[in-house]
């Protein structure tokens, strides 16, 4: 009862202070004539006024209006945002995806749709002229249960995810759609222990030559690739395709960054030293301060609903914490001159 009493309170306070923030509805629910359902089969009944409250949340109401619109309590959308239905946003949303208008300042290559977010998601909130690079866009893995009819549906659910957090960052996507290891004959139990093989091969050399030609046409730019922190065979492949293809195009050391890998260097610890990491290279570490967007970044991840849980993300914020020795940081290896 006492921690029914904290949570309604913590509620109340919360939707105060995100009165005039912005709810968007997860595009993993639908609202129906009887409540909602979500892509995982899960459904559940809602009185008339939530429904109607869910269905105005697209990103350009606050949430005071869509509480006063739809008749309900702010603390009512503060509860959906707990539960998984929402995400309040600091301003409003653009109902469309951003087009790139200008060259890129930073161009950040994710193995997986949620790797650039995860990894560098303060980095795509504080810079205006950024592009990320979704390698192994096809996609066939999610938390809840799997078989292969549900590949079609874990793919939208994917792109859906994507293309809200490009509207939410303002960050531009290019999508390679390259299959990921499961969808190349690996099985989840080698995917961090196995070494690339014959069946890799189209793909590396299909992310050599895109790669090759988006620093042709963007000399300036600063390019961030994954590290290969926890040993995943999709971010080790990424990370040597790219980084071959960056050297072949002369791009200069200086302007190339290699980012940690989140979760797997969380798991880790702060105290990690990864400037040897890579064979014949020495790299030294770039702190980028995000404490002023840590609680966004955060906030931002939550649209990967089919990927983890809410609360595994407080563990990146201990992490970020500890690695920018109390100020919220991102950690990114560039090698040494």
């Amino acid at each position: 009862m006492l921690n029914k009493a904290k949570d309604f309170l913590r509620r109340r306070v919360r939707a105060v202070q995100r009165a005039g923030q912005y709810p968007v509805l997860l595009p993993h629910h639908a609202v129906n004539d009887a409540g909602i359902a979500s892509v995982n089969g899960e459904s559940r009944a809602l009185p008339s006024t939530m429904r109607k409250a869910l269905s105005l949340c697209d990103g350009g109401r606050s949430l005071a209006e869509v509480a006063r619109q739809a008749g309900v309590a702010k603390a009512d959308l503060i509860r959906a945002q707990d539960e998984g239905l929402l995400i309040v946003w600091r301003s409003p949303v653009p109902a469309d995806v951003p087009q790139s208008q200008h060259p890129p300042h930073s161009i950040i290559v994710s193995p997986h749709l949620d790797d650039a977010a995860l990894c560098c998601g303060g980095r795509m909130l504080g810079d205006e002229a950024v592009r990320v690079v979704n390698v192994f866009s096809r996609g066939a893995w999610w938390r809840f249960a799997f078989t292969p009819e549900d590949a079609e549906c874990v793919e939208a659910c994917r792109r859906a995810e994507e293309a809200l957090v490009s509207r939410l960052s303002g960050a531009t996507t290019t999508d390679l759609r390259l299959p990921e290891a499961l969808l190349r004959g690996h099985a989840m139990a080698d995917v961090f222990t196995a070494t690339p093989g014959t069946r890799d091969d189209e793909v590396s050399a299909a992310i050599s030559r895109a790669i090759a030609t988006m620093a042709r046409e963007h000399r300036l730019t600063h390019w961030y690739v994954p590290l290969g922190v926890g040993d995943h065979i999709d971010h080790r492949i990424v990370r040597d395709a790219a980084a071959a293809a960056l050297r072949t195009a002369n791009v200069p050391p200086t302007h190339l960054h290699y980012y940690e890998d989140l979760p797997y260097a969380a798991k880790l610890g702060p105290e990690a030293d990864f400037a040897k990491r890579l064979p014949g290279q020495t790299l030294r570490a770039e702190l980028l301060e995000i404490d002023d967007l840590i609680d966004w970044k955060l906030e931002l991840l939550r649209a990967y609903w089919s990927q983890f849980r809410w609360s595994e993300l407080e563990e990146l914020r201990r992490y970020a914490k500890g690695v920018g020795g109390g100020e919220a940081s991102e950690v990114a290896w560039t090698p040494a001159a």
